[in-house]
């Protein structure tokens, strides 16, 4: 797997926080909830792995490698386990990969 094939993936993930994004939108308008809060924790994962994607583009695995570490559990669990292991490896942490 190459930098740009995981920077790619990390970008599949994106989008899928902000189709949820969308979809939280499109129920608040019809008043079917109000959770800003939501929205504000949903704009923030997207452009975490955002800049994790673009930092794995630039090879810049020790700054992913810190990056990654400090996104939300429920976000980084979102990783696909590829994506992490490319990520621990190339930083210098392959001791922390996962099977």
């Amino acid at each position: 797997m190459t930098n740009v094939e995981v920077a790619d993936k990390l970008k599949v993930v994106a989008e899928r926080y902000f189709i949820r994004e969308v979809n939280l939108l499109k129920k608040e308008r019809t008043g079917m909830t109000s959770n800003k809060e939501c929205m504000a924790m949903l704009k923030k994962d997207k452009k975490d792995l955002i800049k994790l994607s673009s930092l794995v583009r630039k090879r810049a695995y020790e700054e992913a490698y810190e990056h990654l570490s400090d996104l939300d559990t429920v976000v980084r669990e979102e990783v696909p386990k590829a994506v992490y292991n490319f990520i621990m490896k190339e930083s210098g942490n392959a001791h922390q990969m996962v099977k």
